[in-house]
């Protein structure tokens, strides 16, 4: 008989999900393909991967259904139905919930910037989730703009092999000390980056911009970015680069619809020494910008807004 360890249990639990996201998902019928009772997957989930059973099965069903809008005309109605909600109601709320805007107007807006929703961890991914838990997000105020210059592309959500070949290209381009810091910076869009169908995002392998000519990547296409002051909650990443999506997917799908905050319009960014990329230890700072739910300017978010005004950031930058 195969012993099983924690890990594996939790993991066989989010295989059997993925299996059936679009049928009816009894947690008893989870618990048995995952080889335990409910309570002690419900515990053990819990503590692997910082999500309740009931919450993870609802997000993931939401990032189905935010596929579905973009790629179908498949009746708002059918789609809160297929995902389990009861009403079109409830899954609006939910939806807006996870994606900070309602279903229609996320079909309606396909240029807008959202967050990919939540994604399935690998085995690998659900260890480096483990190793975030650990260690929570700061909030921390920037107090000033940062200037900084790069090379930039549109990208797909997740598109992780289109950023990899950027920052080759940019430090072939131009290689930095190992000590030096470098950024990488997500934002909506950007005068000097086409748009494509495909692209949901803009990604910038950067540095600082120190006004001369190689400080923020030399050569033909360098694009300038200001990145105005505001809080951030940073999270550390401390492991892998191949799992740093799912630092990324618990910041953004796990922390922030619980955080009483909510995401800003000001570009997130990596910031991490040269030593990560050129054979060093890994270790990276997550910025996700955020602002109060209550300057936000959506009603609906008021009383999140009262639970950060208990937490106000402390000052840096």
């Amino acid at each position: 008989m195969v012993t099983l360890t924690a890990q594996q249990h939790v993991q066989a639990a989010i295989d059997y999900i993925e299996a059936h996201l679009d049928t009816p998902l009894p947690l008893d019928r989870v618990a048995a393909a995952a080889g335990l009772t409910r309570y002690h997957l419900h515990r053990l989930f819990q503590a692997h991967y910082g999500e309740g059973l009931k919450a993870y099965i609802r997000k993931r069903r939401l990032t189905w259904a935010a596929a579905r809008l973009r790629s179908s005309d498949v009746r708002i109605l059918d789609l809160a139905l297929d995902c389990g909600f009861e009403s079109q109601a409830a899954f609006t709320r939910a939806f807006k919930a996870l994606y900070g805007t309602a279903p229609g107007r996320y079909r309606a807006r396909p240029d807008r910037r959202y967050q990919s929703g939540l994604r399935p961890p690998s085995p690998p991914g659900l260890a480096q989730r483990r190793r975030v838990l650990r260690d929570p997000p700061q909030l921390v105020e920037w107090t000033r703009p940062l200037q900084l210059a790069g090379r930039g592309i549109g990208v797909a959500f997740e598109d992780q092999a289109a950023v990899e070949a950027l920052w080759m290209s940019a430090l072939e381009a131009d290689p930095p000390a190992p000590g030096d810091t470098l950024f990488g910076v997500t934002l909506a869009d950007h005068p000097a980056i086409a748009d494509t169908p495909d692209r949901c995002l803009v990604y910038l392998a950067a540095r600082p911009d120190e006004g001369g000519p190689g400080t923020g990547g030399a050569g033909e296409g360098r694009i300038a970015l200001e990145i105005p002051a505001g809080p951030y909650a940073v999270f550390v990443h401390d492991g892998p680069l191949e799992t740093l999506l799912d630092t990324v997917n618990y910041a953004w799908a796990s922390w922030l619809p619980r955080s009483g905050w909510v995401k800003s319009e000001r570009p997130d960014f990596e910031r991490f020494r040269a030593d990560a990329i050129l054979g060093g230890p890994v270790r990276l700072e997550l910025w996700v910008s955020v602002e109060r739910a209550d300057r936000a300017g959506d009603d609906d978010n008021t009383r999140q807004g009262e639970r950060a005004a208990e937490n106000e950031p402390p000052r840096a930058g």
